[in-house]
C-alpha cells in the first residue's frame, strides 16, 4: 500500500487505542475482494485481527479473516429495506 493508505489505516486505530479502546477490526470503505488488492495482507502487521469487505453474504468459514463478507443491516429482518418489502407485500 502507499504511504497514504498506511497513514489512513493506522491513524484512527492509534487515536482510539490511546483513548483506551481496543481496535481489532477494519472495514474496507469500498472494498470488494478484488478492489482491496494486497492491502489486506498488511492489516495483520498493523495489529488488526479481521476485516470486512463490501461483499454481502455469510461466511461459512473464516479461512481469510481479512476478507470477510458482511450483511447489510437494511436487508435483515427489522432493517429498512426488509421492512419496506414486507409492508409492500413482497415478502
Amino acid at each position: 500500500p502507499s504511504l497514504v493508505h498506511i497513514i489512513s489505516m493506522t491513524w484512527s486505530k492509534t487515536i482510539l487505542e490511546k483513548e483506551g479502546h481496543q481496535v481489532k477490526g477494519f472495514s474496507y470503505p469500498y472494498g470488494s475482494k478484488e478492489a482491496v488488492g494486497d492491502v489486506h495482507q498488511w492489516l495483520q502487521e498493523f495489529g488488526f485481527s479481521f476485516a470486512v469487505t463490501m461483499n454481502r453474504g455469510f461466511n461459512s468459514d473464516i479461512n481469510e479473516p481479512f476478507l470477510l463478507k458482511r450483511c447489510d443491516n437494511n436487508d435483515v429482518p427489522g432493517g429498512k429495506s426488509f421492512s419496506s418489502a414486507l409492508l409492500k407485500g413482497f415478502l
